[in-house]
């Protein structure tokens, strides 16, 4: 099985100059993958590196597909359906 997303190397700093991580290496397939740690270590940095809202501070990122992320904070408004972009989808399920 080949890897769905490759991270090589990759470093993300905040704008303080706090180093996250650096030299991070990974390689995920595309089986549902979990990612775990303390508060402020840099998951969410993480996840917006891979979904390209925001460019890591070095390394390199290959993806094999498509990837969407639903934000942690969603308005209250709307529906899970309405914040996935999916409402319409579901609505023609019933």
């Amino acid at each position: 099985m080949s890897a769905f997303l490759i991270l090589d190397s990759i470093s993300v700093v905040t704008a303080d100059g706090r180093a996250l991580f650096d030299g991070l290496t990974l390689a995920v397939g595309r089986e549902r993958t979990g990612l775990v740690g303390r508060n402020g270590c840099g998951k969410s940095s993480l996840l917006r590196v891979i979904a390209g809202e925001i460019e890591p501070s070095g390394g390199s990122l290959q993806r094999g597909g498509s990837i969407g992320m639903l934000a942690q904070i969603v308005d209250e408004q709307l529906t899970i359906g309405e914040a996935l972009g999916i409402a319409d989808d579901l609505e023609r399920l019933r």
